[in-house]
């Protein structure tokens, strides 16, 4: 049978790379994979360039190194290279547009991998635990993200996703990927995952602008170097400990957008010194903020003071906090059971044309404190480009009035 089909290729003017007795096909499905071979290349033979589909675990716990797949081949199957720990090399077809549960999980030599275009679906588990040093999947359409797909992968340094709003997305999606520094979300997307990067304790930067309106519960939770957040500003619920325990986040600026905040949703954010709660925040879970024992300032724009559940600040001495709010609205705070134990200090009003005429309409932009004290800068120094001011004034919330334009809350870090 092997002469028999080392005729036919040699007649075909190619030869087989591999003996019939590394592998079993099924017509053009390959079955399993047990040859010793360490690099496997289905291009270089004509039975094997012909398969158009892979069993589940076929190559599962070899000693394969490299593979290049076929282009006739949609779909990596589940498990297919679970558990190839020397695996370091993957080529994947140009047609791959699902890669199944668990296909790569535990494949520690595997450091990056190119992802076709056409790429829509990854499955629960599909890089689980594999060595992947760099995620670029910046080029691809993927649709739907499986349950842990790149959880505990340690040596994770660089994440970009697609861009195309994805229909599913699976929990733990990043989860306990402990090397990562930084991430922003794509435009696109409108929510993260639950537990998304749990315990990813290197993260320290993270932007969340675009079209997000949720950030899912558990999102963030234990990420223990996490010092900056950038939200946009369509935000609108921040979900259960979606931030607890992020105990380096020293400023929180949560946008005018957002209706509210989760029980638990940043207990434990132990150098929390200031927070800006947007304008038409509603409701305040119970414990959002438990245990942010080094509040000081807190910054609330409305009228109506939100509803808290519970305890929203259990373990926060409230009198140490000072909590500014609009001049109008301070009785009401004070007859509010939760809001009247902190130290009420109402917002100097700024007019909207203050402190310009018409005639000013060339005059730099100045700053504000929230308690309506005018900010002296240098002259080289504008005030509308707030990455400049750091160093110029304290880290904290302040009021931007530009000529002609309504006064904006800004953050400086």
């Amino acid at each position: 049978m092997i002469l028999l089909a080392a005729s036919m290729a040699g007649a075909a003017g190619a030869f087989a790379a591999y003996p019939e007795t590394s592998y079993t096909l099924q017509g053009r499905r390959l079955v399993s994979w047990h040859g010793p071979e360490r690099s496997v290349d289905f291009r270089d033979d004509p039975a094997l360039a012909r398969v158009n589909s892979i069993a589940d675990y076929a190559f599962a716990q070899t000693d394969i190194e490299e593979v290049a797949l076929p282009d006739r081949l949609m779909t990596v199957p589940a498990g297919a290279f679970e558990g190839c720990v020397h695996l370091r090399r993957v080529r994947l077809g140009d047609n791959t547009r699902f890669i199944r549960e668990a296909a790569f999980a535990g494949c520690k030599s595997l450091e990056n991998i190119d992802f076709p275009r056409k790429l829509l679906y990854i499955g629960p588990f599909a890089f689980d635990g594999s060595g992947l040093t760099t995620l670029d999947l910046a080029d691809t359409e993927v649709l739907e993200y499986g349950d842990d797909a790149f959880a505990r992968c340690t040596a994770l340094t660089s994440v970009t996703l697609s861009d195309t709003r994805p229909l599913e997305l699976g929990a733990n999606l990043f989860r306990d990927c402990t090397r990562l520094p930084q991430f922003t979300l794509p435009q696109a997307w409108t929510a993260t995952a639950a537990s998304m990067f749990a315990g990813c304790t290197s993260l320290a930067e993270v932007t969340l602008e675009g079209d997000l309106r949720t950030v899912a519960d558990s999102a963030f939770t234990g990420c223990s170097a996490l010092r900056a957040l950038d939200f946009g500003e369509r935000l609108e619920a921040i979900g259960a400990d979606a931030f607890e325990g992020c105990s380096s986040l020293r400023l929180l600026y949560l946008p005018e957008s957002l209706r509210s905040i989760a029980d638990g949703a940043f207990a434990g954010c132990s150098s929390l010194e200031m927070l800006f709660l947007g304008d038409r925040l509603e409701k305040v879970g119970d414990r959002a903020f438990a245990d942010c024992t080094s509040l000081r300032h807190i910054s609330l724009g409305t009228e109506e003071p939100p509803i808290t559940w519970g305890d929203s600040f259990a373990g926060v001495y409230e009198p140490d906090v000072l909590l500014s709010v609009p001049s109008q609205a301070e009785d009401t705070y004070w007859g509010s059971q939760q809001w009247s134990r902190f130290n009420i200090n109402p917002l100097s009003a700024i007019d909207a044309d203050f402190p310009y005429t018409d005639s000013d309409s060339g005059a730099p932009a100045v700053l504000f404190s929230l308690e309506g004290h005018r900010l002296s800068l240098p002259a080289h120094v504008k005030a509308e480009e707030a990455a400049t001011l750091t160093g110029y004034a304290p880290a904290g919330f302040y009021i931007l009035c530009r000529p002609g334009m309504r006064p904006v809350k800004i953050i400086i870090r």
